[in-house]
């Protein structure tokens, strides 16, 4: 299971590509709700687990994300399971 859970807004996808390429680059394995959820799954389920399973949280600081309930789910439930959170600002 990828060691990093990259948290976002969608309408920063294209950051997040290039922050994904970059830790790639680094050797750290991300997971990505663009590419790690198979079709038919439930998708919080998939999510939920993902952080869970990651030794870090990366959250991508937009106002997008930050108003996002999904990634505000995605923060609560990486603070419940004691996650270590890196704040990524994009945009202020």
């Amino acid at each position: 299971m990828p060691e990093v859970f990259i948290s976002y807004s969608r309408k920063d996808k294209d950051f997040v590509a290039s922050l994904h390429q970059a830790l790639a680059e680094q050797q750290r394995e991300t997971w990505l709700d663009t590419k790690d959820i198979p079709p038919t799954a439930e998708w919080l389920k998939e999510i939920f687990g993902a952080i869970e399973a990651a030794d870090t949280f990366v959250f991508v600081i937009s106002p997008d994300g930050i108003l996002s309930e999904i990634c505000q789910q995605e923060i609560m439930h990486a603070l419940k399971h004691h996650k270590r959170i890196i704040p990524v600002v994009r945009r202020e």
